[in-house]
């Protein structure tokens, strides 16, 4: 009987015997079941009240949207009231669904490529590991034969010593090595098209290569072995499971020519889309966020009208905010005017402070000086507030 689960228990019945009925939405149903009594003895009519009120707030559209994320940061689903047993962290308030929604999309799509290019730089690194070891294989045994070759220097010698007693067309002569006790005599490979002098000399010539040919292999084989720890320090840090800097190692993987970075020419270069965030004032007004500093030229200079009111976080880096007018003739609210302001707070990098100056403006008396840098403008006749940097609510 149900009467005999406790609480996680009470939670998998709810998800699996009442269809549309997810973890999040069971989760409310049992913390308002748990305002007003136990699970030991549970009471069935109590946990029909709270999920009955639970649908028609929904059905009435009295909602409060909510993201809920894991503890590591990755979206969880969307709650459409407040969960207490979640962290505060963990939770982020929406205006209304939408948002909700495009915001979880959002994340989860970025999470995805992320990992999709994480899995192909692993792959990447995994490829160039076993690459450059094969060819360190390769030049080590053409290292060792270049080492043998030092003896072409002793066998050039040995020809010179002995000139008298090579005959010219021979293809083989046997020489005492001065170079070893008892002069044990070795068998010398001669060029028969040339006299024993010519002969000597191209021995010292094949000597000289050698010498030049193991310093350059020197130096391949050096420069691989440091490739080879590059990339498995890239490997390392891609398997370790924390946050790799995925900018930083595609550069160094094109830099070891793993990885070609496309730079598009200018005239080719596509019209950027640009899509600001989007919010509505609890009495109705339309705010808008720029997501970047392109975007926050884009959104003040070209979305934008003279009459919208323009907002900024005072002295520090943030979103271009603006309050749209519309068609009406009436002035923004006091409310409307707060939130903006509070959402230029909150996309700054002053957000995590208690409260923050906000500029505010018309936006005809927002400026573009000649020249500047995408973001970067000129204010007259502003004001400020000082306000809490936070979300709607």
């Amino acid at each position: 009987m149900i009467q005999s689960h406790p609480e996680e228990n009470l939670l998998k019945i709810l998800t699996s015997h009442f269809m549309g009925i997810d973890e999040l939405l069971a989760q409310i149903t049992v913390e308002r079941y748990l305002e007003k009594a136990s699970l030991k003895p549970l009471n069935p009519d109590i946990l029909w009240k709270s999920f009955q009120s639970i649908f028609e707030q929904i059905s009435t559209g009295k909602i409060s949207p909510h993201l809920i994320l894991d503890s590591e940061g990755n979206p969880a689903g969307i709650s459409l009231f407040d969960l207490n047993s979640i962290p505060k962290n963990q939770k982020t308030l929406f205006h209304n669904l939408t948002q909700a929604i495009n915001e979880f999309f959002s994340i989860v799509i970025e999470k995805e490529k992320q990992t999709k290019r994480l899995q192909n730089f692993q792959g990447l690194a995994r490829k160039g590991i076993e690459r450059l070891k094969k060819r360190r294989v390769n030049l080590e045994e053409e290292f060792s034969l270049l080492k043998e070759a030092q003896d072409y220097k002793k066998i050039g010698g040995l020809i010179l010593s002995h000139l008298k007693k090579i005959k010219r067309g021979a293809e083989f002569v046997e020489l005492p090595d001065f170079f070893v006790p008892g002069h044990k005599k070795i068998k010398i490979k001669l060029d028969p098209s040339l006299s024993a002098e010519a002969n000597a000399r191209a021995y010292y010539k094949k000597y000289r290569k050698a010498q030049t040919g193991t310093g350059e292999l020197k130096n391949w084989i050096h420069q691989t072995e440091k490739e080879i720890k590059d990339l498995e320090k890239i490997s390392s840090e891609l398997q370790a499971g924390e946050k790799p800097n995925l900018k930083r190692i595609e550069a160094k993987l094109s830099s070891l020519g793993l990885i070609k970075i496309s730079q598009p020419k200018a005239r080719e270069k596509k019209k950027a889309k640009y899509s600001p965030r989007e919010f509505i004032s609890a009495d109705g007004w339309k705010i808008l966020v720029g997501r970047n500093n392109r975007e926050n030229d884009y959104l003040t200079f070209k979305i934008a009208r003279p009459d919208d009111l323009w907002f900024h976080a005072q002295n520090t880096a943030g979103s271009h905010v603006v309050l749209r007018k519309g068609e009406r003739k009436k002035q923004p609210s006091a409310k409307a005017l707060e939130q903006a302001a509070s959402l230029a707070a909150y996309y700054s990098q002053a957000k995590t402070s208690r409260k923050v100056s906000v500029i505010y403006t018309l936006v005809k008396y927002v400026k573009k000086p000649k020249g500047a840098s995408p973001g970067l403008v000129k204010v007259e006749n502003m004001k400020s507030i000082l306000i809490e940097p936070r979300l709607l609510k």
